[in-house]
């Protein structure tokens, strides 16, 4: 006996394609019928087989009316499925399905069959199918069913690979492009794919020709795909045209080395701020400013010589999404989708430059940050600046951090000195620590972080405070309530809403908002009994209950 999944099943009928699925219906056409030890009568019959079934109204021909009368069939079936499966669960003959009716009889179906799955299985469908009660009154009726089992059909599978699909892939090869394919036209193609699969032209498709096609078909494929991609890519990542008097200048970093006042998009995201100085001459400038993290740069100097400033952010709004958790907010990865939406949100803004001479390239992903001028990234960037700025650029220059860009010398400074600046921080809190070699520019920290002289480590530009009203950026600009990484931590120490004990920990006296950006800091906090939750990004934060002496753990809940 049928079960009444076969209505779920028409519902959505051929809704969703499998996972990672993609074909052709043309290739598949003529792939199909050939076979090890084929020749070329017997694929011909194969092909007039195939096209007696797409030649829906046998006039020899294969048009747009074919399609459509498949498509009419194909929906009328789809119909009288969903509404033949509803009247099995119509047990009290009223011509609708309630759920209750639907557990009842998809039970009995299942008489003899105990067992949690079961049970579970039936609420799936029941579910399923009672999705098509548009008007909300607690039941299927026949033009429910059959109005969902319709739209499923027309919207879904079969529009892409189904019959339709295939009379009009088929129709557009006609050579004619006249809407029409005879069947001496279709024998024609499938005997030029048989040539091509028939590499030592005996008349015979051997095992190997035809798996050695399939993997030059694969490859093929692949190859356009590729294509296909970068020509999007390309697209996507166009500069505007330098003029012919302008220099090209490509600045690029990571980080910049002073935290702004404002952020860029949320209070949840780290915007750094750096400065570029425009030195004095008579050529006009094109910048490309490529920035690994969030920043605000703030152009001076003979800003009139700057006749374009791109800016190309690595950073976006989708790197992460807030979640509310007990009355605070986390932010977890997004969604792929959400991903895909921030390729056209950078996080990268400019003051000191009018609004017309800035553009921001579309997409995160058409640059990479390089700190080096002599690497594949710096390569790549300079070739994608060549092929869209219409010209060599003539000065690139990229560094890890920087404070500030002088151009176009292209000189950088930093608040690091490179001689006295340690490269490397080893924090040792307890235990023993051995060092074997060259310890130069090495510093062993031992004991708690002083929050200032940490700042002053990660952040020696400071914190500088920039007129969000004056930033041109491709994401709102915000004033930060509570700065983030350490300096937003020295507030809340400074307001009384934190201490720190002798071991470096954190206590929490009454709500607070956790800083962004404290996931390179790996901070520890004790929450004290009644105080409520923290708020905010929780990210490199781990939190002790006074009450249970246990990490809480912020999730989903």
């Amino acid at each position: 006996m049928r079960s009444i999944a076969a209505l779920a099943i028409a519902l959505a009928l051929l809704a969703v394609p499998a996972a990672g699925q993609s074909i052709d219906p043309t290739a598949q056409t003529f792939l199909n019928y050939l076979q090890p030890g084929a020749t070329l009568g017997t694929y011909t019959e194969r092909l007039r087989q195939e096209f007696r079934q797409l030649d829906a109204d046998q006039d020899g021909v294969l048009t747009a009316a074919d399609a459509e009368l498949h498509d009419a069939v194909t929906r009328t079936q789809a119909r009288t499925m969903a509404a033949m499966q509803l009247l099995r669960a119509d047990l009290d003959h009223d011509g609708a399905v309630t759920a209750d009716e639907l557990r009842r009889y998809l039970a009995y179906e299942r008489r003899g069959q105990p067992g949690a799955a079961v049970a579970q299985s039936i609420e799936a469908e029941v579910r399923r199918v009672m999705a098509a009660d548009k008007d909300g009154d607690g039941k299927v009726t026949l033009a429910e069913a059959m109005n969902a089992a319709e739209d499923a059909t027309a919207n879904r599978y079969n529009v892409m690979y189904g019959l339709p699909a295939r009379v009009r892939a088929l129709i557009a090869l006609s050579r004619g492009h006249d809407g029409r394919l005879t069947l001496a036209e279709f024998e024609a193609l499938g005997a030029e794919q048989f040539r091509a699969v028939d590499a030592d032209n005996n008349g015979t498709i051997s095992q190997d020709e035809l798996n050695a096609f399939r993997r030059r078909q694969a490859e093929e494929t692949r190859h356009k795909l590729e294509a296909a991609r970068e020509a999007k890519t390309q697209a996507e990542c166009v500069l505007p045209k330098a003029s012919d008097a302008a220099k090209i200048v490509v600045l690029s970093t990571r980080r910049a080395e002073a935290l702004s006042r404002v952020a860029l998009g949320s209070q949840d995201v780290v915007t750094g701020t750096g400065e570029i100085r425009i030195e004095p001459g008579d050529a006009p400038l094109y910048l490309v400013v490529i920035t690994e993290e969030p920043t605000i740069w703030r152009v001076t100097g003979a800003v009139d010589r700057v006749e374009r400033i791109v800016g190309a952010g690595l950073s976006n709004m989708a790197a992460k999404t807030p979640v509310n958790i007990a009355g605070g907010t986390i932010m977890l990865e997004a969604s792929s989708g959400e991903a895909r939406k921030a390729d056209m949100t950078p996080l990268i803004g400019f003051t000191g430059v009018p609004a017309e001479r800035v553009s921001f390239v579309a997409r995160t992903n058409c640059f990479k940050a390089f700190a080096e001028t002599k690497s594949t990234d710096a390569a790549a960037a300079v070739a994608l600046v060549r092929r869209h700025g219409g010209k060599e650029p003539s000065v690139v220059v990229g560094r890890h951090n920087a404070g500030a860009f002088v151009v176009p010398s292209g000189t950088i400074h930093s608040g690091y000195d490179d001689k006295t600046q340690p490269r490397l921080t080893i924090v040792k809190e307890f235990g023993t620590l051995t060092l074997r070699g060259d310890t130069n520019g090495v510093v062993v920290q031992t004991g708690p972080v002083d929050l200032d002289e940490d700042l002053a480590r990660s952040r020696p530009g400071g914190v500088v405070d920039v007129d969000e009203k004056s930033v041109v950026a491709a994401e709102p600009v915000v004033r930060y309530d509570l700065l983030p990484s350490l300096a937003g931590l020295m507030q809340l120490q400074n307001s009384g809403a934190i201490t720190r004990n002798k071991r470096g920990e954190f206590i929490i006296h009454r709500q607070i908002r956790f800083p962004a950006g404290l996931s390179d800091h790996s901070v520890k906090f004790l929450l004290l009994h009644g105080v409520p939750l923290p708020q905010g990004d929780t990210g490199g934060v781990t939190v002790i209950s006074e009450d249970t002496g246990q990490v809480i753990r912020f999730d989903r809940r």
